[in-house]
């Protein structure tokens, strides 16, 4: 019999605060979209407002298993309201053709198959994966006149945006209530707003791809106004004949992406792009991924399988090693 065991993390990224603060923060946890959510906020508190907005995004709008969710009925053929995720499929759509598919919103009726964290989670057979690729080509996805259209039989998930699109939705509610400071974290996904009260930038820790879940690789001291996302294969995994899978699918082979590189994280202004780059870095791997990431004026830090790290210039004076396991290649 195949042993499967399952690893679960829940945190990819690590807040840490690094000086002392001259204000006390309003601190926050919850739960939702299948992962911790952590609210640090100076000034005024929004911190229910942001979690009641991240449910409802998730409830109403991008989920594909809760039914009646705009994301659900679009999925089964009910596109009479999607104005809700149009601009995000939309976005979607476009950094899928800019990555030449290796970001594909279309990848659905094959994460089906793995179930990664799921119930049924397992190693789908090959032919099962590639019946499934035939119905996960975005380019028939039809968006015109706020309307999406797609094939019999294709389906879209957002779940690999999901984390980055909760934190654009938290920066909002953030500047719409005038809060002076926060930092927003949502899995692997962490929202920087404002600036602290002592006047020091922030401190975001990324993890070591070979340690455990504290082990830090090093740390990003940056302004707030960006949303830093990492994706990498050590993140909801499990072990089939002593072989370890991750849920980082390579759209075209429809198994987990094998392209040199641990971890990826991506640093840009929205988070939906954040997010989606930091999937689509990593399957590209480093020589393509780095010009993806410089298309789109996003900073980035690659960690390769040999332990080098690779930083774009716009953060190598940002970046702390921690690690010395690893090197920073120039």
């Amino acid at each position: 019999m195949r042993k499967i065991m399952i690893v679960s993390l829940c945190f990819i990224i690590i807040f840490t605060s690094g000086c002392k603060i001259t204000q006390t923060p309003i601190t926050a946890n919850s739960y939702a979209m299948g992962t911790y959510i952590t609210q640090t906020i100076y000034g005024k508190n929004c911190s229910a407002e942001i979690i009641q907005q991240i449910t409802s995004l998730e409830n109403d709008l991008i989920s594909w298993r809760i039914e009646d969710s705009q994301l659900y009925n679009l999925n089964n053929g009910i596109s009479d309201d999607i104005s809700g995720i149009y601009d995000y499929i939309s976005q979607c759509i476009k950094i899928a053709n800019d990555s030449n598919g290796a970001f594909n919103p279309a990848i659905l009726p094959v994460t089906k198959l793995w179930d990664f964290g799921g119930k049924n989670q397992r190693l789908p057979k090959e032919d099962e994966i590639k019946s499934a690729l035939k119905f996960t080509d975005y380019k028939k996805i039809s968006i015109t006149n706020e309307k999406i259209i797609m094939p019999d039989n294709m389906q879209i998930e957002l779940g690999a945006v999901g984390k980055g699109i909760a934190c654009d939705k938290a920066r909002q509610i953030c500047k719409d209530s005038g809060t002076d400071a926060a930092v927003i974290s949502v899995g692997g996904s962490i929202m920087l707003h404002g600036n602290k009260p002592d006047g020091n930038k922030w401190t975001v820790s990324i993890r070591n791809p070979k340690g455990n879940s504290s082990d830090e690789l090093g740390r990003l001291i940056l302004d707030g106004g960006v949303t830093v996302s990492t994706s990498g294969d050590y993140e909801k995994t499990f072990e089939v004949d002593g072989k370890k899978y991750h849920h980082i699918l390579n759209p075209e082979t429809g198994y987990p992406a094998d392209s040199g590189l641990h971890s990826v994280t991506i640093i840009h202004e929205n988070g939906l792009i954040s997010d989606a780059l930091s999937t689509a870095c990593f399957v590209l791997g480093y020589d393509e991924g780095i010009k993806l990431a410089q298309l789109y004026n996003a900073q980035a830090v690659f960690v390769d399988y040999n332990n080098n790290i690779y930083i774009t210039d716009g953060i190598k004076d940002s970046f702390e090693l921690i690690s010395s396991d690893y090197t920073i290649k120039s």
